[in-house]
């Protein structure tokens, strides 16, 4: 069989491994030269040229490594971007943000003179004692934030500093990938053409997957010759030594909120402004944390709208039209993520570690001084009678992979802003402010999120469009490796014949079907890179994707083995599988629902699937699963229903009676197989509203005794709270602690179980209530009845049973609770009885 990793590579989109020559030839050739007839190519103030002093030790450092130092990073700052390895470019970052702090920014004062006034009315103080209290406020304020601003933003120390991290990170990289980072040098060459044809802030905008991603983007900028990015990052990353280290490669740590801190938003929105007015490229991971599973997650609106803020006020208020930022989506695949141990153990309920220095430098140095490749299968795997039935162990190794790098469509802020304007889509929940001004002075105020309306300095942007414009693109361009698709079909498999070991020639028919759905939506979309490794499984015989399995899952998988003596794959827990899966599942996700709607319609009653009943019952589930996969803003025709109904029409995979106007089944296997990919989701509302409706009822009785109440902003004594409300923690817990037999695995994972928890809430069937430090999260039942009526809904659609449930009234009433209408009302008498076991 011909090589798969070389097949991966013949694509021009993965024609560099980024790890390849990474200390003799640190600068990747671009596909264009750099320009030289200019000194300098950005217009920005105090720009000094790189110090050079240790080129000596540079060459001492070349004669006995060979690694060519003097290459690494010398290109990178100063002629194409600002060099911010200098004492003059730090001094005047510090400036900056102190003169923000004590007299630059009028919301500060602003905020301060309200804080007081509050004194005031509270006869904590006098009113002729304003200014001097109003400087005591202020003074504490300047202090507090110089000292977090000195801990947290970024202190770019020398260019050296990033030469030592890169041949470490290098270094480290070449033994725990050994098969290579790939990404395209037309891609990355664009990229940088376009930077330089109009210089501005590159915000990189990848997925985010692993703590690796950091790492990843800034080797990528320092082989293509790009400043490296400062980068959001948690401050649980801000740890000792490890910390430091991060802040010199510019990092700029936050926490994961801002809700209890009146200013904390706003100074870092100050640090953003400096950093874009600079031209400096920004890192940002939009969806918040690292996905577990991997789906992308809903994006998270702080950042980006601080960008739309600050884009705003400079095109407004500064009047400086020529600023904007190139938005940058970024696909980052992983063949296997590096924390995939860690992530299976959240997944099944186990607390997440906290990451510690020490646990850092443990897992640097083993990676340093062993190679990955040491725990590869030796080539005459298997050997032993053992191995061969399958009982090997995967435990220790450690298991590894490629990481693909993929570039989306890169647009300008401005664009998304003229296009929104034009749209006519002005505000959405999720807007950014209009700028306004404040006593005569120019600042920006965040304005009512509910209420905001059009002002003479310019228009509000839809920042959730604008998030999930990003992340749909970066599932456009995200790459399917082999893997991801031999372990979906291999979940898929194990749903549908309900076996957990099957012989390999099952599952090769399950696998063409998947190769073929998938090939068939990369070619209506254009999607080339992919389409060329979906063409190359397509074109190879029944053996040689056996041969495919056999080799990949035991170089991928723990929990998942083959038996290569009966030729069998063994599924020994399925929720290894679930990452692999969901790599590809995006792209065929509406069609999996439309099969799981004609299936589920045709077992109920006659004339139920009809065109009426599927269109209210997508729009039903296009809701309730918006936040796995990302329904909002979808502008593909490729995911509108009847284009969706047409293709499985015209693939002879459904039927439609144009007398009864009812659709059917043809295809029994294919429809059942993606039906089936649905089925866990929906499993995961009926197991949350099964688990919680008892514990709430214990609630409901408690409170009552007990005269504990649970409400937005108000002040609770925590331990009489946690005796009585569960936390999304303590329930997630219970939830999988009761795990029933009958309940599909993947249902019950934290980040499914979490992401229903929340959609419930935003539906306004349960509340969580976060407590004033937000170190909480409290759940009740806010609305008993509905849960029930859409557990029951939910129930006998995926069994099969009692159609009352799926009639038009009850259909509409759906409708009406997925809408949040909050007039809404069902007879009281109903035919036929309840499907549910008695909660």
């Amino acid at each position: 069989m011909a090589s798969s990793f070389a097949q991966d590579h013949e694509n021009s989109d993965f024609d560099v491994n980024i790890l390849e020559d990474a200390f003799t030839h640190p600068n990747i050739d671009l596909t264009f030269p750099l320009p030289t007839d200019k000194e300098r190519y950005i217009d920005v103030e105090d720009n000094e040229k790189v110090a050079n002093s240790f080129k000596l030790l540079h060459n001492f450092v070349h004669f006995f490594t060979g690694i060519n130092v003097n290459e690494i990073y010398s290109n990178n700052e100063y002629r194409y971007s600002v060099n911010k390895h200098s004492k003059r470019f730090n001094k005047k970052l510090v400036s900056y943000m102190d003169d923000q702090l004590k007299s630059k920014d009028a919301y500060l004062d602003k905020l301060v003179s309200s804080l007081v006034r509050s004194e005031i009315r509270l006869k904590l103080t006098e009113p002729k004692n304003f200014q001097k209290r109003f400087t005591e406020l202020k003074s504490f304020v300047v202090k507090y934030y110089h000292d977090e601003n000195s801990k947290n933003m970024p202190y770019f120390n020398t260019p050296d500093a990033i030469r030592i991290c890169y041949i470490t990170v290098v270094s480290i990289f070449q033994k725990m990938f050994p098969n290579g980072l790939w990404c395209s040098r037309s891609q990355f060459s664009a990229l940088y053409e376009k930077y330089l044809q109009n210089p501005m802030s590159i915000i990189f905008l990848p997925n985010h997957q692993s703590h690796l991603d950091y790492m990843i983007i800034h080797v990528i900028c320092v082989r293509f010759q790009l400043s490296v990015p400062t980068v959001i990052a948690g401050d649980n990353l801000n740890v000792a030594i490890f910390g430091r280290i991060l802040r010199q490669m510019g990092a700029i740590f936050i926490k994961r909120s801002f809700s209890n801190e009146a200013y904390t938003e706003q100074n870092l929105t100050n640090l953003i402004e400096f950093i874009l007015k600079n031209k400096i490229h920004l890192e940002v991971f939009i969806e918040g944390t690292r996905s577990r599973d991997g789906k992308l997650l809903s994006p998270k609106y702080g950042i980006l709208k601080a960008l739309c803020n600050i884009y705003l006020k400079q095109r407004t208020l500064q009047h400086n039209e020529e600023f904007d930022m190139l938005m940058q989506p970024i696909s980052i695949t992983y063949e296997r993520v590096y924390e995939a141990d860690g992530y299976l153990n959240e997944l099944v309920g186990k607390d997440k570690k906290q990451e510690n220095t020490l646990s850092i430098i443990k897992n640097g140095l083993s990676n340093l001084f062993t190679s990955a490749k040491d725990d590869d299968l030796p080539p005459d795997f298997p050997r032993t009678r053992k191995e061969k039935s399958g009982d090997y162990d995967n435990s220790k190794r450690r298991l590894h992979g490629k990481i693909f790098i993929k570039l989306g469509s890169s647009f300008t802020l401005s664009s998304f802003v003229e296009e929104d304007k034009a749209s006519s889509e002005f505000f959405s929940s999720s807007g950014v402010a209009v700028p306004q001004k404040v006593g005569g002075t120019e600042t920006f105020q965040t304005g009512s999120s509910q209420e905001m309306s059009l002002d003479e300095f310019g228009t509000p942007v839809n920042i959730k469009k604008l998030g999930f414009k990003i992340l749909h693109e970066i599932n456009r361009v995200s790459y399917l490796p082999e893997i991801s698709i031999i372990g979906a079909s291999i979940q898929a498999h194990y749903y549908y014949c309900k076996k957990d070991q099957f012989a390999i020639k099952e599952l090769l028919p399950v696998m063409r079907l998947f190769i073929d759905v998938l090939n068939n939506e990369a070619k209506a979309q254009d999607l080339q890179t992919n389409v060329l490794i979906l063409n190359y499984l397509k074109s190879r015989s029944d053996e040689e994707l056996a041969a495919l399995v056999r080799k990949q899952v035991p170089r991928f998988f723990r929990l998942v083995k083959i038996n290569f003596t009966e030729d069998k794959v063994l599924v020994h827990n399925s929720i290894e599988l679930l990452y692999h899966k969901n790599l590809t599942i995006h792209l065929i996700i509406h069609q999996c629902l439309v099969c799981f709607l004609v299936q589920r319609l045709a077992c109920l009653r006659p004339g139920a699937n009809d065109n009426k009943h599927i269109h209210k019952l997508y729009y039903i589930f296009t809701g309730l699963l918006k936040n796995e996969f990302l329904f909002d803003y979808d502008y593909n025709n490729r995911s509108e229903l009847s284009t969706v109904l047409s293709g499985l029409i015209d693939m002879g995979h459904i039927g439609f009676d144009t007398n009864t106007k009812t659709y059917y089944v043809l295809n029994n296997t294919y429809v059942t197989t993606l039906a089936e990919i649905v089925t866990p989701f929906v499993y995961t509302y009926i197991i949350c509203i099964e688990s919680l409706l008892p514990t709430m009822e214990k609630v409901i009785e408690h409170s009552t005794t007990s005269q504990v109440s649970l409400t937005e902003n108000s002040l609770f004594d925590e331990k009489t709270i946690a005796a009585v409300y569960p936390t999304t923690k303590s329930l997630l817990k219970v939830i999988q602690k009761s795990n029933n037999a009958s309940w599909p695995l993947e249902s019950v994972n934290k980040q499914y179980l979490l992401s229903v928890l929340f959609y419930l809430d935003h539906i306004n069937l349960l509340r969580i209530v976060k407590n004033k430090t937000n170190s909480f999260a409290y759940v009740t039942i806010e609305n008993r009845r509905d849960s029930l009526h859409l557990y029951d809904f939910l129930y006998a659609l995926v069994h099969g049973s009692s159609p009352t449930y799926v009639d038009d009234i009850y259909i509409e009433y759906i409708i009406d609770i997925v809408d949040k209408t909050a007039e809404r009302s069902l007879p009281v008498s109903r035919n036929g009885q309840s499907p549910r076991p008695k909660l």
